[in-house]
Formats: structure tokens, sequence, C-alpha cells
């Protein structure tokens, strides 16, 4: 019985081999014949898919905050409970703030006698300044025109007296006048002899140089001081002029001292005679070194009591400068700790109903700890998440319409994210509500229905023309005799059409019948509606 059995099974084996190897070469030679497909087509429709797209969402509102402690301390009064309204600005909680309230008076006492510093430090100098500036009215009285025997007219009267009688004295020693030799008239040049040359010519040089300022110095002094009164700057100048003529004088009766030594005695001119002609250099020198420290003594009272004046005047400004710093940190500091204080008060942001009172009276919290949750409830919105290939046909203030307990109320989208949602792989998209009537409530279940009739630009075919097999959606269109496949992006579809994001264009000819055995390329015949049936 077992050997029948194997013999039939063999048998059958051999049959389906055979059938199995007749149909592989009918499908070759049906392939080399080249069968042309009688096939139907349909236009591609620009008419949107008529069906309605349904998401779920949740009620929030489009304004909501947690009100925080900005300080830690005692909640010591809370001034709503849960449901109750508020406008923005009132007062919702209070902390007790004794920290930051000690720490804002101890600053205001430092700073108030920090500016009752400066203002006596600037009340000290101001008498000691004061008394400096009567004291340099003084020395400039002293040192100007009152009347003639005033120091500084003294000092310049004697300079042009001793400068007059060094010039005479000189002049007739060295046989110059006003700047020019004069050998002629003068009987002292022959008889003074001198074994250095050198030292005689540079005595001339010296008197001729002396001259021209002296000469100058007479003129100022005739025409600004004698008989005159002469003003501060006037008198100030003179003792410029006066001690430039003085340094010179004392040159030239070092230099003229020098040729006198070494002079040889002459038959004209005894030891004697050059012994008087150096004690009257001698005493000319001394006048002149006393006359110069006279001129530089009424200069130097003037320019030493200024100088201490505006000493005295940038240590007070130094002074109140290093204390107004010391001010302006105490008060950056009490601006900080003003802030803190206030920050112990607890206020409202915008109207809305407090939905939550998260913390008591009498409780610590600390910085950040929320207290209250305030909700603006006039305004809502819903968010929900959209299929990407849906969510790229949608724009922002484009019409749609929630139901909320079976009341439809018209929106908008208000707001289209940027990027796909990574926990959904979706787009998130917000609508707006107005909720003026605050018949919504927040947390409530809503559905959200997208028109497609809202949705332009879109292209439609029957769904019998969509092919989807081994992952692929795809359809054939016919071309040149060919069936050509195109893989397409589908979007939302009912029973009769599917909407093709992507693949198709207006002017394709989608095959409708005979798709389901059609390869790409092959040949295709389309064939009228009679001859179909």
């Amino acid at each position: 019985m077992t050997r029948f059995l194997l013999q039939n099974k063999i048998v059958l084996s051999g049959i389906v081999i055979v059938f199995a190897t007749l149909a592989f070469f009918m499908v070759k030679d049906t392939e080399k014949k080249g069968v042309t497909h009688k096939v139907t087509v349909v236009p591609v429709s620009l008419k949107a898919v008529e069906s309605d797209t349904t998401f779920m969402g949740i009620l929030t509102p489009s304004l909501q905050v947690d009100i925080s402690a900005k300080s830690a301390g005692h909640l010591v009064s809370m001034s709503y409970d849960v449901g109750e309204r508020v406008s923005s600005g009132d007062v919702l909680a209070r902390l007790d703030g004794n920290t930051e309230r000690a720490t804002v008076t101890g600053l205001e006492d430092t700073l108030l006698k920090i500016k009752q510093t400066i203002l006596d430090v600037d009340g000290l100098y101001s008498e000691r300044i004061k008394s400096g500036e009567e004291n340099l009215s003084l020395v400039k009285q002293s040192s100007s025109v009152n009347s003639g025997s005033t120091k500084s007219v003294s000092v310049l009267t004697s300079t042009a007296i001793v400068a007059s009688q060094v010039n005479d004295t000189l002049s007739e020693m060295l046989a110059i006048r006003n700047g020019v030799k004069n050998y002629k008239s003068i009987p002292y040049y022959y008889a003074l002899g001198a074994t250095s040359a050198t030292s005689k010519s540079k005595a001339e040089e010296s008197l001729i140089q002396y001259q021209k300022l002296q000469t100058a110095y007479q003129t100022f002094f005739n025409d600004s001081i004698l008989g005159k009164s002469p003003s501060e700057d006037t008198v100030a100048k003179g003792l410029v002029l006066g001690e430039e003529l003085l340094v010179s004088g004392k040159s030239v009766l070092a230099d003229s001292y020098t040729m006198l030594l070494y002079t040889l005695p002459a038959d004209q001119l005894s030891e004697s005679q050059i012994a008087t002609f150096k004690n009257t250099v001698t005493t000319f020198g001394s006048q002149v070194e006393t006359l110069t420290a006279s001129v530089r003594t009424v200069k130097s009272e003037v320019v030493q009591t200024e100088l201490g004046l505006s000493a005295l005047k940038k240590e007070r400004d130094s002074k109140i400068s290093e204390i107004a710093v010391q001010a302006s940190q105490i008060d950056s500091q009490l601006k900080v700790g003003t802030v803190a204080l206030g920050n112990a008060v607890l206020v409202a942001p915008f109207d809305g109903v407090i939905t939550a009172k998260i913390a008591e009276v009498g409780s610590v919290v600390g910085f950040g700890t929320p207290v209250y949750h305030l909700v603006n409830d006039t305004a809502m919105k819903v968010v929900v998440d959209v299929p990407d290939d849906l969510a790229s046909s949608l724009s922002v203030g484009q019409e749609a319409f929630v139901i909320v307990r079976d009341k439809k109320i018209p929106t908008k989208i208000s707001k289209i994210y940027p990027a796909v949602n990574p926990r959904t792989s979706k787009i998130t998209v917000e609508f707006e509500l107005n909720n003026a009537d605050r018949l919504l409530a927040a947390g409530s279940l809503a559905r959200v229905t997208l028109s497609a009739a809202s949705l332009s630009g879109s292209v439609s075919i029957p769904r019998s023309a969509l092919i989807s097999r081994y992952g692929l959606t795809y359809v054939f269109v016919i071309k040149d005799g060919k069936a050509l496949k195109k893989i397409v992006k589908v979007g939302r579809q009912d029973d009769i059409s599917v909407e093709i994001l992507q693949g198709l264009s207006e002017d394709d000819k989608v095959i409708n019948s005979g798709a389901l055995y059609l390869r790409d390329g092959d040949s295709a015949e389309l064939i009228s509606d009679t001859d179909h049936e």
C-alpha cells in the first residue's frame, strides 16, 4: 500500500513540473510576441476630495501663568481664592520681606550719612578756599598798584635805576654806547689792556646784549610804570622784563670783572683806579643779586599763593569724588534692595481668573515657589498634531471649525509649528477661539475639523486607479502607447476619490481599467467604453 502511494506522488509531481514548464514557455513566448494590453483611462481632476478631516484636542487658555514668589519668606496674606477674578496689577499675596526691609533701611541710613559727609567736606573746604582767595587778593594788591611806593613798583623802579648805572659805568669802561663800540670817546678803553683778548671781547659782547635789554626795559618803565597806575598784568609784565634784564646784568658784570683781573697797569691808569673799577663792578653785582631776589620774591609770592589755592581746590574735589564713589555704590545696592523688597508683593500681570491656590498663609516659600495659577479665560486655543503631508497644504489664517459639547465654533489656524514634533512625528497646529462670554471651559475635549474644500492646488483620481503593492503606492499613466509606472504620495480619500499630493500633474491620463496586470513599459491601447462593454 505504501509503495502504491509513493508511486502516485511521483506521478503527480511530474505532472506539476510539466505544466509549470509549459506555462513558463508560454509566458516567454507571449513576451516575445509583445502583447498589447487593452486599457481605459481617466483624466486627473483638480477638484479637491470632498472629505473633512477631524483631529482631537483639548481646550487650553491662550494665556496662563504660575504666580511665583520672587524672594524667600513667610506668606503673610493671600487676597484671592480659586474661581475669583482679578485685574492686572491687583495685589494677590504678600511676603513678610523682613530681611529685605532691614537691608533697605540700613542702606538708606548709610546713604544719608554719606551725603551729609559730602556736604560737610564741601563746607569745610569752601571756607578754606574762601580764605585762600582773600589772601591771594591781598597778595596781588600788594604786588600791584595802590601807590607809587608799593612793593612791586618799588622793585621795578630800583631795577631801572641800578640797570642804568651799570650801563653807564660799563659803557665808560668798555666804550660801548647803544650797543655799538665807541672807542674814540672813551679814554679808559685805551688805558685798559688785557692779557686775554678773549675775556675782553666776551665782556664787550655781554654789554652789547645787556644794553639792548636795558633800552627795552627803560622804555617800558617810562611808558607804563613811571608816574602811572599800572594794572596787575602790567606789573607782572614788568617783573618778567626786570628779571630778564637783571640776569643779563649779572652776566655782563661777571665778564667785566674777569677782564679787570687780567688788566696790565698803564701810564694813564693806576692800580688804584683799576681797584676802584673792580669795587664798582662788585658793588653793582651785589645790588643786581639783591634786586633779582626781590623780583623773584614778588613774583613767587603771587604764584605760590595761586598754586596753594589750586591745590586746595583739587584736594577738595578729590575728597568729594572719593566719597561720591561710595555713595554711588550704596545707591546701587539700595536699588537692588528696593527691587527685592518690591518682590515681596505678588501682583497679577493680566486680567484673569484664579484656577489654583498652591500655597497657604503662614507657609514659608522660596524663590520661584508657585503661589497661584492665573488664567486669562477670554481666549482659548486648541493644539493638534497633523500629519506633515497634510500640514504642508495648511496656512495661518485658514478657516476651520471646532466642536465643543455639540457646539460648532468657527475658528482659524493661528500658528503652524516650523518643525516636526519628535514625539508624534507630526506637525503641531494651533487654533484660537474667542471666549469673551466665558462659555468654554479649559480642559474640555474639542474636535477640530479641516474641510477638504478649503484646500486648493491638490489633484485627485478614482480610488480604483491606485495600486498598493510591496510597500509602494503607484499608478500607471499612458503615454505614446506605453504604460508608465508613477510612484505617488497620497493625501485624503473618500469612498470614490483619493487625493494625490505628489507624483501626478493635471495633464496625465491615468489608467483606470486593466492596470493590475501591467508592468512598467508595457504596450497599452485605449479602448472606448463601448468596446469595454
